[in-house]
């Protein structure tokens, strides 16, 4: 089975990957800081996959606390 993970680079995604992996599952992992995995500029690559996880999301990190 193939499983594609958003979020793949992240804590989360990272976890759910080793899991997977370890138990000999195939996975595409996507997500990261770059332009090279940004969503809303490429297509994703997901061809022929079973499952999709969503593991991404953008908590801001602690930039909140100093905009006005």
């Amino acid at each position: 089975m193939r499983h594609f993970i958003l979020g793949g680079k992240g804590l989360l995604g990272q976890a759910l990957y080793k899991v997977l992996t370890d138990l000999g599952e195939e996975c595409v992992a996507f997500g990261g800081r770059g332009t090279e995995e940004d969503a809303s500029i490429w297509q994703l690559p997901i061809t022929s996959e079973d499952i999709v996880y969503f593991c991404a999301w953008d908590v801001g990190g602690g930039k909140y606390l100093y905009d006005p």
